[in-house]
């Protein structure tokens, strides 16, 4: 063998000798030991990874062996390594769970009622998780957890799968972290901002078996003028863990409330935020019309609107196909389709309805649409849905008249930012109230 061959051959030796190393080392790590339970029908239960993150993997072989199984001939680390994948809008936890079927042509597993269990005592329901994947032969099921002690070392995952319940417990990745400390304010602190005075009113956790639900309302001033009828409030929680959302574990040291508020009628809006028209009347049934407006709300273009009357309606690409009485009064609800290029919309309403054409609106860019009568009592108009293709949406309101209501009327369309108004708390100095009685 010639110097150059040996030297090939020795470096070819190394690598595979590394190789062989890592891949031992990996195959290992892949295989750490988790939780498995027996059902009470015999069957395992096994938690086959735990995952945080937004990227989440599960593999028949450590990543090392799938890079090296790329570059070596087929076979020689074994079968190709298979993978299931899954990704979150935000930062989750997920348990990977497998059973065993009890028989090979048995249905798939039904799971429902997942828990995350705290050692404080406090449940947190689970309604998002995956069931369509295999792995090695097995069903999969993979809960989604927003909210869990993220500080604690583990917890408990309850539920049931084909009606047996089961609880296993799930070792917390984020355990030992160290999370940033936020300073609380008293209770009865008062921001300020855009010219108003905000602050929670009675703030309090009404206490349940499956834990505390935190309750508030807000004031809101003006000029020491209480204006709590011009806006429409709402709010989430969140903690310096991450956990967020209407209900987080109540043992964290500090809460950031954030409190949105959105405007309502009669509340004032500058020029560049609104529009009004003239309605003499509410359409009657089938009757529509569309106009071409052509204008900008706070920056936003609005191209066209429809009006009409209750009944059945189909609209593709900007265009009423059908129009007719509403069978037996039955309310179909909007239904929407779209390849892409063209939509479609097929839709019952018993009320009078307004669609406007527009863009889609960034998360806290609100479109409120107001009916007004002539002695300025108003209704709100609610949202029921959009459809949209190649750019364009549509945007799919109810007009609510208001009680008794005389004609005519004016409708306000309006386009706003929401406001923001943040406090942080201490939830250990909220008031516990029991919950009312029935």
């Amino acid at each position: 063998m010639d110097r150059k061959r040996k030297i090939g051959f020795i470096a070819f030796l190394t690598v595979f000798i590394v190789a062989a190393c890592l891949l031992s080392i990996s195959d290992n790590h892949e295989r750490e030991e988790l939780p498995a339970i027996t059902l009470s029908d015999g069957r395992w239960l096994q938690l086959v990874k735990v995952s945080f993150g937004r990227v989440h993997e599960l593999r028949t072989g450590s990543p090392i062996r799938a890079f090296f199984q790329e570059f070596l001939p087929r076979g020689w680390l074994g079968p190709k390594i298979k993978k299931i994948r899954l990704t979150t809008r935000e930062d989750t936890l997920i348990p990977f769970l497998s059973i065993e079927l009890p028989t090979v042509a048995a249905p798939r597993p039904d799971w429902s009622r997942f828990k995350v269990v705290c050692d404080s005592g406090e449940t947190f329901d689970i309604t998002s998780w995956s069931s369509g994947f295999n792995f090695q032969d097995r069903p999969m099921n993979l809960p989604r957890l927003g909210v869990f002690p993220r500080r604690d070392a583990s917890f408990t995952l309850t539920g049931t799968v084909d009606r047996l319940p089961f609880a296993i417990k799930i070792p917390n990745p984020l355990h030992g972290t160290k999370f940033p400390t936020w300073l609380p304010q008293p209770l009865d602190t008062t921001n300020h901002h855009h010219g108003y005075d905000i602050r929670l009113k009675d703030p309090k956790l009404r206490m349940y078996k499956s834990g505390a639900f935190f309750q508030t309302s807000v004031d809101i001033f003006e000029s020491s003028r209480k204006v709590n009828h011009w806006f429409k409030t709402s709010y989430r929680l969140k903690d310096a863990t991450g956990n967020h959302g209407f209900r987080i574990p109540t043992n964290e040291p500090t809460w950031k409330i954030d409190v949105t508020l959105t405007r309502q009628y009669p509340a004032p809006w500058a020029p560049h935020e609104f529009h009004e028209f003239a309605l003499r009347s509410l359409p009657a049934e089938t009757n529509y019309s569309v106009t071409n407006l052509g204008l900008t709300l706070n920056g936003t273009p609005i191209s066209r609107l429809w009006m009409g009357g209750p009944g059945h309606y189909v609209m593709g690409n900007g265009v009423i196909t059908n129009a007719s009485p509403l069978a037996s009064g039955r309310v179909r609800g909007l239904g929407t389709s779209s390849n892409g290029k063209t939509w479609k919309m097929d839709w019952s309403a018993d009320r009078p309805w307004m669609i406007l054409e527009m863009p889609s609106l960034p998360r806290d860019i609100v479109l409120s649409v107001f009916l007004i009568d002539s002695d300025g009592k108003h209704g709100t108009a609610s949202w029921t849905g959009s459809a949209g293709a190649a750019g364009t949406h549509t945007r799919h309101f109810k007009l609510e008249e208001p009680k008794d209501a005389t004609p005519p009327f004016t409708v306000r369309m309006g386009l706003q930012t929401n406001l923001h108004s943040e406090f942080v708390i201490d939830p250990k100095q909220l008031p516990r109230i029991a919950p009312p009685s029935r």
